[in-house]
């Protein structure tokens, strides 16, 4: 099984690339599966928003009615997923934090928590909470016998060396072009790592097509690399 993870900041187009990379193989006989770090993540996030089972494009969807922090946040959830993950529970201060958000744009109020939540809690708790989640994800993956998992969302050095060193992955970076000075931590982290890929874009608005096609030919050449190997073995 062979793992191609995508690097980069948000709005950096690590969807589309996912997109045209499992078009790819899948237009030449292979399967392939989607994977994201953050998919656990995005599942407590929206039960803690009363949101469970909303798609991501609906969650970032600028919506009329505003999240309110104070009255509509469950913090039973959050605290319940760390408490089954034998991880301390939320303290109060970071519980105080949350709630002084106040009203938000539904579409920020998600992104925030997602941030939050994933890195300024677990992550703090335990780095390598969400590498080994995804671990085990790809280990299910490989038993199943799947020829390629794509993961489109990596930021932090630990998620690259999964990758590139555990599972001896292909890493793409899409470094954003767009200023950062005050991102939060995971953004900042992203665009650094993007940078040690195999392969780094940059990328920016009306650019997109032109990577994706850059990255469909690489693709091409992945998968006959790929199947030239599998004859050379099959043969011995």
């Amino acid at each position: 099984m062979k793992v191609i993870g995508i690097f980069g900041p948000a709005r950096t187009g690590k969807s589309t690339v996912a997109e045209a990379i499992m078009g790819e193989v899948v237009d030449n006989g292979m399967s392939v599966v989607k994977e994201s770090f953050a998919g656990p993540l995005k599942r407590v996030v929206k039960k803690a928003m009363g949101q469970r089972g909303t798609a991501d494009d609906e969650m970032l969807k600028s919506r009329s009615d505003p999240f309110d922090f104070k009255r509509n946040l469950k913090v039973k959830v959050l605290d319940q997923f760390l408490l089954e993950n034998n991880l301390p529970g939320l303290f109060h201060s970071e519980v105080a934090r949350a709630r002084d958000m106040g009203e938000q744009p539904f579409w920020a109020a998600y992104r925030w928590l997602m941030q939050f939540f994933g890195t300024d809690v677990v992550r703090k708790r335990d780095p390598s909470f969400w590498v080994r989640d995804m671990d085990a994800r790809l280990i299910r993956r490989k038993r199943s016998e799947c020829d390629v998992v794509v993961i489109d969302d990596g930021r932090f050095i630990n998620e690259f060396e999964l990758v590139a060193r555990v599972w001896r992955g292909y890493t793409i970076g899409l470094v954003s072009m767009r200023f950062l000075r005050n991102a939060h931590e995971s953004e900042l982290s992203a665009q650094i790592v993007a940078e040690m890929c195999d392969a780094v874009f940059m990328s920016r608005e009306g650019l997109l097509d032109r990577i994706a096609e850059s990255v469909r030919r690489w693709v091409r050449r992945y998968i006959r690399d790929m199947s030239e190997m599998r004859s050379r073995d099959e043969s011995n």
